[in-house]
Formats: structure tokens, C-alpha cells, sequence
């Protein structure tokens, strides 16, 4: 996914580049500056996004308001979609996909509105011809849905790879461990593992105490963590080895959001593990340090 961001990064740059001439050969003093401060604000948006893997809403709007700011530098709002298409590529494997779409739809927004401004440019005609960027507006939209099913599926497969791996070192780990409480740790952090390369899973472990169901394990990334639940979420009989669904989600829906489904696996032991499986999904960034992917 790392080689997928870098290429789609430097593909966006290089589209810039070889985009600029254009707008510079027929720049005046007004354009060159819409020229070098949308051109600023692109690469500032597309550089922080891959070295940080994070997609603030603050910088899609700066996308946006710079390619208008572009789009007006240019000898025709045209020019422009040299740019636009390749940024929708480099931004669809950012975010969630809610996301993805508000950012093309305000790229598509960007273009569109240099059209009634374009007259108010100095050395501009008073209108433009607005079929050949309404043309181009499906075709825009097109991209985004492409883009992003692409970038679900290489998501997925590098959740795999992440999930594979983390049992694949579980299993080299305990043939060097015979203490109980290694193994128990390096089962943990697996679980930790997996949990960080499944959107939306997340695992608690109960004990049974007097005031209620102790928890004495979790992973993945919980609202808030509770202490305690009450018995009344198991269901009524949960044989060994077997899943089964809470009786109560409730308890469980503020800590893990709403929307979940969760299910509760009895070990051989007094100990029950509650598997929550939110399927809002929220993504991952540059490897195990992005958070995940939502679709």
C-alpha cells in the first residue's frame, strides 16, 4: 500500500508540473499569483497527507479552493482537470470514503465555479465556454468511484498480509515458550494485532466478580473503556469454544459506538472474551500508525 501512496504522490506532482507551463506561458501579474499560491497550497495539502497518512477536513477544503484559484490562472478551466484527475486518484486511498466523495465533489465544485467568475479575472474574456467542463464533471465522478473500489480492495489485502503475519510470528514465538505467562502475553499482543489491522474489531475480556462481569483485557480502540458490565449482556448458557450474541448490546454501545454487533466466546475457563465487531469501517494510514480505513 506504501508503494501505491508514493507512486500516486508523485504522480500528482509530476501532473502539476507538467501542467504549470500552460497557465505561466500566458500568466499576468493576477494569474501568476493565483498561479503560485494554488500551486503552494496543492503540494502543502498533498505532501503533509502522505508524509502524515492523515486527511484533515481543513486541508480538502484548501484542495478545493485551490484548484479555483487554478483553475482562474489557466488559459481555460480546462487545463485544470490535468491536475484534478490525478489528485482524485492520490486522494481516494486516504480517509473514508464519505470523505473521498465530499473532496471530489468540491474539486468538481472548484472547477465549476470559475466559470461564473471568470470574467472578473484581468486578461480574461467575460465568459468561457462551459460545455467541455461540464462534460468532463461524470467522467470526474467516474474516477472517485474507481479510485476508491481500487483502494478498498489493496486496504483489504494489506489488512490480510497484516493479520497473516501477526499469526504466522505468534506461532514461531511459542515454539521457544513453555511459561504460561509469556504465552499469554504473546497471545495478546496478536490479538492487539489483529484487532489494529480489522477495522472496527475490537476485544474485551471478563471475569466474573460480585458487582458484575470484570474486565480484565482489551483491545483495539475503545470510546470509552468500561470497568465493569453487568451479567445481564451473556447469554444464558456459552459452551466452551463456542460464539455466541450478547443478550444485552447496550451496556456495550457506548464504549464501542453504535451500530456494533458483538458476540461473546466462552474459553474452558471462568474468563469470557466479548468480541465487538463495529462495521463502520476506519482506516488505516501509512501501516500500522494510520488509523483505519472507514467505507
Amino acid at each position: 500500500m506504501e508503494r501505491t501512496r508514493w507512486l500516486f504522490c508523485l504522480c500528482v506532482l509530476a501532473s502539476l508540473a507538467l501542467t504549470l507551463p500552460a497557465p505561466l506561458v500566458a500568466a499576468n501579474a493576477t494569474t501568476l499569483l493565483l498561479v503560485v499560491v494554488s500551486s503552494g497550497a496543492l503540494v502543502t495539502s498533498w505532501v503533509y497527507r502522505y508524509l502524515t497518512g492523515t486527511d484533515p477536513l481543513s486541508f480538502d477544503v484548501m484542495d478545493a479552493a485551490a484548484v479555483l484559484g487554478f483553475a482562474l490562472a489557466c488559459p481555460s478551466p480546462t487545463v485544470a482537470f490535468g491536475v484534478a484527475f490525478s489528485a482524485l486518484w492520490f486522494r481516494a486511498v486516504y480517509g473514508s470514503t464519505r470523505r473521498v466523495v465530499l473532496h471530489g465533489a468540491g474539486t468538481a465544485a472548484g472547477i465549476m465555479l470559475a466559470l461564473p467568475l471568470w470574467g472578473l479575472v484581468p486578461g480574461h474574456a467575460a465568459t468561457v465556454p462551459a460545455g467541455p467542463v461540464l462534460a468532463a464533471l461524470p467522467i470526474m465522478a467516474l474516477t472517485v468511484v474507481v479510485a476508491r473500489h481500487l483502494a478498498l480492495g489493496l486496504f483489504g489485502q494489506e489488512q490480510a498480509q497484516l493479520r497473516d503475519a501477526a499469526l504466522a510470528r505468534l506461532g514461531t514465538q511459542l515454539l521457544a515458550v513453555a511459561d504460561r505467562d509469556r504465552i499469554r502475553e504473546h497471545g495478546w499482543e496478536t490479538v492487539a494485532t489483529i484487532c489494529a489491522a480489522t477495522p472496527g474489531l475490537r476485544v474485551l475480556v471478563v471475569d466474573a466478580a460480585a458487582d458484575g462481569l470484570r474486565v480484565t483485557g482489551h483491545a483495539g480502540p475503545f470510546r470509552r473503556l468500561p470497568s465493569t458490565l453487568p451479567r445481564a449482556i451473556l447469554p444464558g448458557s456459552t459452551p466452551a469454544g463456542e460464539v455466541r450474541p450478547l443478550a444485552d448490546n447496550a451496556p456495550l454501545a457506548g464504549a464501542a459506538g453504535a451500530g456494533s454487533t458483538m458476540g461473546v466466546h466462552r474459553t474452558a475457563g471462568a474468563s469470557r472474551r466479548v468480541d465487538v465487531d463495529r462495521r463502520a469501517h476506519r482506516r488505516p494510514s501509512r501501516g500500522c500508525r494510520r488509523p483505519p480505513v472507514e467505507r
